[in-house]
């Protein structure tokens, strides 16, 4: 089935450049289809050999061929697309023997079988040989609406041949309209989409339309220019009916150049080439033509029939341009001869239906019709633009979407990255934080249970060779040093192991220590105190160094009180008012020189760690007072 439907369009390819291939290779499609059983198929290749067959001047053959698509078509319950394709082809070979009232039946009943199986492209070349038929018989209201019908169909497809054809047609129809400009601008635009495609077979056709505008506008040079190009590609292709109707356009060029003789070779080469074809309707004219340029005094009455009788053909099968042509003819003809009365006759019914056919009505119909077509085109590209810019509005709109998403991606990418580059320094720190504790754990220890239990150890000898009495003074003023020392660095180094052991990280240690120190220290001595403390200090948060020396500061101002002052009561004050620390230690001893004391080295280690806290400290201290310590630490 396949290879039979390739061999049909391979035909349908060569009809426009080769017909003899275009008939072989049809002639196999037509085999094909037979041996398979298609009727669909072998219906197309006889439709396309029907008109392969015409083209080429076997006007029988072609006959014969229609008959068998004709019977083919009868048959019971055969496919749909089958009589379609017999309306059509019936359609077109009367069209081209000049049966057009027998033709425009068949395509309307074409077209209605194209619509029914949905085939737009063949509904819209149904419409084109409508039109075509309309025109041959001077409807050209009819012909264009068709045409126009065809063009928006083939616009719709966006098929660039299709639209080449209905062009050509809509041209033709200017043409035999006088509307030789507007018929110019068509054929243009046929032209340059059949040189595109390359279709041989249009560019004849075309090159015929552009002739005939030529000729109408007295251009009679450029005319002939087309006529001789298109005969020289149909004899290439051997277009028989083509070669007839560029003879007969070719004479009516040389007739209006007064070269009658040339005229009269033309259109007798015309007539012999319409015959071949079945083209009795051209065939006719040209016989009309002829007889009138006779330019005889005195006709026969032989001729005189003749003349009639072609006219009366031409009436009956509908063709009234060529009527209306053959009426000016035949008024001539009587004129040469000196018959005026009928000459006046018939050159009456030249007016009278050369007027009904071209009058004033018609031609603001078909102008109407134009513009009506060109308006609604016009608004459906209008359409389209609109549909278009809300495609583009929406398509912006996406792209501010995806814009506004990439950026909302983008910035959570960010946020991400942020939040694992922090979190990845938030781990390091807490494994940073981790390490220092475990260290501090460690040096705490070390320094515990090492140098702690070695200092114990001197503390200790030194306490019992003291107690033995063989030692000397001077070796007993050197133990005593060494107990005293080794007293010292041992409290000393208790505080440091306190401070950096991780577990006294909190202000509250801090406190308790603070509670626990000057309770050891004061109470010995019978020394009452009060400590007071204000604020909270659950999520105060200070450095190693800021709560080291907050408490060293805190046992230096203790301890000088508890030793120098004299004094029987100390207030302890420890306040956190949310951006500070204030500590206050107030004894009631009789006081001390600022100026001497600063030169201890208690009072300096403490303004010292004062100034490494980036606190403020003040004295206050005389003989009736006491002394008042006040120090103030920043929270950050």
């Amino acid at each position: 089935m396949e290879e039979a439907k390739a061999y049909n369009a391979l035909a349908n390819i060569y009809m426009r450049t080769d017909l003899d291939k275009a008939r072989a290779y049809q002639m196999t499609g037509i085999a094909l289809s037979k041996s398979i059983g298609s009727e669909v198929y072998l219906s197309s290749g006889y439709i396309q050999l029907v008109s392969i067959l015409h083209n080429m001047g076997k006007t029988d053959s072609a006959a014969i061929y229609l008959s068998y698509l004709k019977n083919l078509a009868l048959r019971p319950g055969v496919d749909i697309r089958v009589k379609g394709n017999f309306y059509a082809s019936a359609g077109l070979f009367y069209k081209k023997t000049g049966e057009l009232k027998k033709a425009i039946p068949m395509f309307k009943q074409a077209i209605a079988t194209s619509i029914l199986v949905k085939n737009n492209t063949n509904t819209a070349g149904q419409y084109i040989n409508l039109g075509n038929t309309y025109n041959l018989l001077g409807e050209y209201k009819n012909a264009l609406i068709n045409h126009l019908k065809a063009l928006k169909i083939f616009e719709e497809e966006d098929n660039k041949k299709g639209q080449s054809f209905c062009y050509q047609n809509i041209s033709n129809s200017f043409i035999e309209l006088k509307r030789y400009q507007e018929a110019l601008e068509y054929a243009g635009k046929s032209i340059v989409i059949k040189n595109e495609l390359n279709d041989a077979r249009g560019i004849v056709t075309a090159e015929i339309g552009l002739g005939q505008i030529y000729l109408g506008l007295k251009k009679h040079t450029t005319a002939l220019e087309h006529f001789n190009t298109a005969a020289e590609m149909a004899k290439n292709l051997k277009l028989v009916s083509e070669l007839a109707k560029i003879n007969f356009n070719t004479a009516k060029v040389y007739l209006e150049k007064k070269d009658t003789s040339t005229a009269v070779n033309y259109f007798k080469e015309s007539k012999a080439m319409a015959l071949k074809v079945g083209d009795s309707a051209t065939a006719t004219t040209v016989e009309v033509e002829l007889l009138a340029l006779q330019n005889k005094k005195i006709i026969s009455v032989t001729e005189e029939n003749t003349m009639i009788n072609s006219i009366g053909k031409l009436q009956e099968s509908g063709q009234l341009p060529k009527e209306i042509s053959g009426y000016q003819n035949i008024a001539e003809f009587y004129a040469s001869s000196g018959q005026f009365e009928k000459a006046l006759e018939y050159t009456k019914k030249y007016y009278q239906y050369s007027d009904s056919l071209k009058n004033n009505e018609l031609q603001t119909q078909i102008k109407k019709i134009v513009e009506q077509f060109n308006l609604d085109k016009k608004e459906k590209e209008i359409a389209i633009l609109k549909k278009d810019q809300q495609l583009k509005k929406v398509e912006i709109e996406k792209q501010k979407v995806f814009q506004t998403a990439a950026m909302i991606l983008l910035a959570m990418v960010v946020v991400i990255g942020l939040l694992i580059i922090n979190r990845y320094k938030t781990v390091n720190k807490s494994k940073r934080l981790l390490e220092m504790e475990k260290m501090r754990n460690g040096i705490a220890r070390d320094l515990h249970d090492d140098i702690g239990s070695t200092l114990t150890s001197i503390n200790i000898l030194s306490k019992v060779l003291l107690q033995q009495t063989m030692q000397d003074d001077s070796t007993r003023s050197t133990l005593q040093k060494i107990k005293d020392h080794s007293s010292n660095i041992m409290e000393s180094m208790s505080d440091i192991v306190w401070a950096i052991n991780p577990h006294n990280d909190t202000v509250e240690k801090v406190i308790y220590k603070m509670k626990e120190f000057a309770s050891e220290v004061l109470e010995p001595l019978n020394i009452k105190f009060t400590f007071l403390e204000q604020g909270g200090f659950s999520n105060v948060k200070l450095t190693l160094n800021k709560r080291k020396d907050l408490y060293l500061i805190f046992k230096e101002a203790v301890n000088n009180a508890a030793k120098y002052s004299n004094c029987k009561n100390i207030r302890i004050v420890l306040n956190h008012d949310g951006e500070q620390i204030l500590l206050q230690v107030k004894d009631d001893g009789h006081g001390f020189d600022q100026n001497l004391v600063k030169k201890g080295n208690g009072v300096r280690n403490i303004y010292e760690r004062a100034k490494n806290m980036v606190a403020t400290l003040q004295f206050d201290s005389s003989a009736e007072t006491g002394t008042d310590i006040l120090l103030t630490v920043p929270v950050t």
